[in-house]
């Protein structure tokens, strides 16, 4: 059964976020932790500074391409969910089950972890904690985040917004420092950002993490029916929030070079809290870590919040998962949020404990698998993106496909039509080939656990059936 473009209707008191509320919650998704950590692999990748500047606008632009594709997507069939909607509306229903359930035991789950575990360890860092007790800075983020979200009289928006401006600001004040105090430096440098080196250029590896730091983009489109003046406000949301964010990338690369110099960026491995170190000593480098742990909790309450619109809506779609659907459409998914919530906890316990390691290892031992190396995957939550890396690519593979297949069908109507059409989407199906190949090649034999997750959800889509399919009493 497909969803009819022409049958969709809204609440009006639901449409509650504006253009800057979108831009805002785009903003706190995307910027988690990449930026603090994958430059100085983008630098040593590149020959000289510049050259590494110029990468992360590139991967600002192979993602407008994407953007316009779901601003055209996101126009013309403005239901919360984001590509669940489009791929049914594409491929059919069972299609888009076994992608919402991809994003809950996948994507989403691994995504929320990893953040979580990461926030953890810089707590650990600051509170001067042993590591040990990472998961349960991890998990109390995450049952934190959810608990204010669920909580009577909050608004989302606001806590988001607020999260957002945070991070925005202490990224400023970074650029700020630069420009103030990193001129000596800048000009010892050269204007190259360093000498060119004689070693061939990793291009590829350089751009797979600038394409990381942008990931969560399009998770915007999971709100679109709450969005105000949807026609105007989703476009600019898109491409709008990405534009400032390739500005704020470029300009927080320029500052940790002009703060720390080429090679000294390139040896860093914590280039912002190295900089504010080198110019405001521990208390800089304090601020900086609180900095980076209000940034990662901006992305998991964004993807709490865009998460849990997916469910709901596979709630509304499916009597076995009606359970998630709260009823009313004007409060917090309340049933969805506690799931992912849930889900991202007890992965945590799984992966961050000696407990649930020990489990793991075991199941795998039963099974006839290789025990997996912990250490080897910067203490075991590495496991978890290289694992499920994959599974994001090849779901934003198929948004893209998506868009040149409804664009053939002519079954939607185009509030917004991209430019240039049909150069955007090959350029993002292309990118997300790459990634997907490279994601793939990274992810050596643990990319059998993205297969297991696909083929569980094909197996589960054979017991549950659309609400529409029911016989009447």
């Amino acid at each position: 059964m497909h969803d009819d473009p022409s049958q969709i209707e809204f609440n009006r008191s639901a449409l509650q976020l504006g253009l800057r509320d979108t831009i805002g919650l785009m903003i706190g998704i995307v910027v988690g932790t990449a930026i603090f950590r994958s430059p100085p692999i983008v630098f040593s990748c590149m020959s000289n500074g510049w050259q590494a500047i110029g990468i992360w606008l590139v991967g600002g632009v192979l993602c407008l391409a994407g953007a316009v594709c779901y601003a055209e997507l996101a126009v013309a069939l403005p239901r919360n969910g984001g590509e669940y909607h489009y791929i049914r509306q594409s491929m059919g229903s069972k299609v888009g089950f076994v992608f919402a359930w991809v994003q809950l035991c996948g994507v989403y789950t691994a995504s929320i972890s990893a953040l979580a575990y990461a926030f953890g360890d810089y707590a650990a860092t600051i509170t001067q904690y042993d590591a040990n007790v990472q998961p349960l800075f991890a998990g109390a983020v995450v049952a934190g985040l959810c608990m204010i979200n669920l909580s009577v009289g909050v608004n989302w928006k606001c806590l988001h917004n607020a999260l957002s401006l945070a991070v925005l600001t202490g990224l400023l004040a970074i650029v700020g420092a630069a420009i103030l105090f990193g001129h000596d430096r800048l000009y010892a440098c050269g204007v190259s950002f360093g000498a060119p080196r004689k070693e061939p250029l990793a291009v590829g590896v350089a751009l797979i993490h600038v394409l990381y730091a942008y990931g969560g983009w399009q998770e915007s489109v999971y709100v679109a029916a709450e969005i105000r003046d949807r026609k105007r406000n989703i476009p600019r949301s898109l491409v709008g929030g990405l534009a400032l964010i390739a500005i704020f990338y470029a300009s927080v690369n320029w500052a940790y070079l002009a703060i720390l110099g080429y090679d000294r960026a390139i040896a860093s491995s914590a280039p912002a809290t190295d900089a504010m170190r080198l110019l405001a000593g521990g208390i800089g480098a304090t601020l900086t870590s609180i900095l980076v742990m209000l940034a990662i909790a901006g992305s998991i309450n964004g993807m709490l919040i865009t998460s849990a619109r997916l469910y709901r809506s596979l709630g509304k779609d499916y009597r076995l998962m009606r359970w998630l659907d709260s009823g009313d459409d004007d409060g917090p998914p309340v049933q969805a949020i506690l799931l992912q919530a849930a889900a991202s906890v007890g992965l945590i316990a799984t992966v961050g404990t000696d407990i649930g390691r020990t489990l793991t290892q075991s199941a795998l031992s039963a099974v006839g698998g290789r025990p997996i190396e912990w250490e080897g995957y910067a203490g075991g939550f590495e496991v978890i993106i290289a694992a499920c890396a994959p599974l994001f690519w090849g779901s934003l593979l198929l948004a893209g496909v998506t868009v040149l297949l409804l664009r053939s069908k002519s079954v939607i109507p185009r509030g917004y039509a991209m430019p240039c059409y049909p150069v955007p989407p090959i350029v993002f199906c292309s990118t997300c080939c790459f990634m997907l190949h490279s994601s793939i090649r990274y992810a050596g034999g643990l990319a059998v656990v993205g297969v297991l997750i696909v083929l569980a959800g094909v197996l589960a889509c054979a017991f549950v059936r659309e609400k529409a399919e029911q016989p009447e009493m």
